[in-house]
């Protein structure tokens, strides 16, 4: 089966990338970990972990499934292309991972932001107090959690304002712009290796190509003259 393009292996590689994503299986679901065992004193140990690159709260099992998809797609030949298969997974699965922390960060400042939001909203010249509408913006942030009622009331206060819920993810971002942008950072540099060890690959095989072509043309040069040196010439 011919090796494929430098080209395909990447758009296969987003492939995979979104794949991953879509199906991460959060908590401890999964062969995440393998079995405890007792040690000499009777108190449960758990073995080493096959994968290093995969944290406890991640599923093993999708990290293998994952590497095995490049496996079949890039179809390594020899130990040093499945070093780089290698890498791009590991690469790959960070990726991944950055992506969902960009996701959870955000997520973590709603109740932060969505406080923010409240207080600008509720704020009132006539309030002789501070505390009078921040301990509402607190109150009702925190309900808007657990509560459809507060989620109504509080998507009433935004419309009065010509705002909604996107003001709270805009003001969440904001809150963690700083981090999200190390994140970019991390996930770009992470990019760029899997790239090159992608193209490290597609090197590599074009470099083999032409010295076995190099090889087998010198084998068969040898081959003639020998033909040559053995073909009885006529008297």
């Amino acid at each position: 089966m011919s090796h494929k393009s430098e080209n395909e292996l990447g758009n296969q590689l987003e492939d995979l990338s979104g794949k991953a994503s879509r199906s991460r299986i959060p908590g401890n679901q999964g062969s995440n970990m393998t079995d405890p065992t007792d040690n000499a004193s009777g108190e449960k140990t758990t073995a080493s972990r096959p994968y290093p690159i995969v944290l406890m709260t991640e599923a093993e099992d999708e990290f293998a499934s994952l590497h095995e998809e490049l496996d079949q797609d890039i179809q390594p030949k020899g130990f040093i292309e499945r070093m780089y298969v290698q890498d791009i997974a590991t690469l790959l699965w960070e990726i991944i991972r950055l992506r969902r922390f960009k996701t959870v960060i955000i997520n973590s400042a709603f109740h932060k932001a969505l406080q923010n939001v409240l207080k600008q909203i509720l704020f009132r010249p006539e309030f002789i107090e501070k505390l009078d509408y921040e301990d509402e913006a607190d109150t009702l942030a925190y309900d808007w959690f657990h509560s459809q009622k507060a989620k109504n009331q509080v998507a009433k206060l935004l419309r009065q304002f010509r705002l909604d819920e996107c003001a709270i993810e805009a003001e969440a971002f904001r809150l963690m712009s700083s981090d999200i942008d190390r994140l970019d950072r991390m996930m770009t540099l992470a990019e760029v290796r899997r790239d090159k060890a992608l193209h490290y690959i597609a090197e590599y095989r074009d470099s083999l190509a032409r010295r076995l072509r190099q090889s087998s043309e010198q084998i068969l040069e040898v081959e003639d003259v020998r033909h040559i040196e053995h073909t009885p010439t006529e008297n």
